[in-house]
């Protein structure tokens, strides 16, 4: 919030080096998302709110705080897709699936076999392949947990449109205040991520340089190519 960020690349339709469906949704929210922090950070710092009305001022943090919130949560789940679906995992498993969707949801098999329910996270079977077990565990599943529910409560819940400063001076230091936190929150959440997608990376290039061309009458499995470039 000191400096003002650098804005980062949109990638736009027709760039093929993107095959990935969900990268292009996710440099569209980062965008959008760093011109909120600018917008945060420009209330935050600005005195002159000090002298604006109570109940205006108080609108204002609400707003981008709910803004905040909700597209650092979209972000999270856009790049936690970007990864799923350089997997095997089945892409309707996660297409349409929110924060909370990603983090547990309820066997598939289990309910066709009307066996007993049982729940599994998509991220963390990510975390398990790249032992990273214990940070998703200690760390990233609980911060994602915790976002997603102060996602739900900002956006999804009348209570969080009530009027907490007592001037207009107080509902500047309060915005400050929650948007730091829940910036924090996010860039720990974004550094696990990172670490899945680091060891994902350093998979696919062992596999790209020890890659040995099938024979000629030897058919390539559907999807090689997808999996590989994805």
């Amino acid at each position: 919030m000191l400096h003002e960020p650098a804005m980062l690349p949109i990638l736009m339709p027709g760039n093929i080096a993107f095959y990935n469906p969900y990268s292009r949704p996710a440099s569209v929210l980062i965008r959008a998302f760093q011109r909120i922090e600018r917008d945060c950070g420009d209330f935050a710092r600005d005195q002159r709110v000090d002298h604006m009305e109570l109940a205006e001022a108080e609108v204002r943090r609400i707003r981008l705080f709910s803004e905040f919130v909700l597209y650092a949560t979209r972000i999270c789940e856009a790049l936690i897709k970007q990864l799923l679906y350089c997997t095997g995992f089945d892409e309707s498993s996660y297409r349409k699936a929110a924060l909370g969707a990603l983090l547990a949801r309820p066997c598939d098999a289990c309910r066709r076999e009307r066996k007993e329910k049982h729940r599994y996270s998509l991220l963390g079977s990510l975390a398990h392949r790249y032992a990273l077990c214990g940070p998703y565990d200690e760390c990233l599943d609980v911060d994602l947990v915790k976002f997603n529910t102060l996602r739900n409560v900002t956006a999804a819940h009348a209570s969080a449109a009530e009027i907490r400063a007592a001037s207009s001076a107080e509902s500047r230091v309060i915005s400050q205040r929650e948007v730091v936190d829940a910036g924090n929150t996010f860039l720990h959440m974004l550094l696990h991520i990172s670490q899945i997608e680091l060891r994902m990376w350093e998979e696919l290039v062992i596999k790209i340089v020890t890659y040995t061309p099938p024979a000629d009458d030897e058919p390539v499995p559907p999807g090689t190519m997808r999996r590989m470039v994805g």
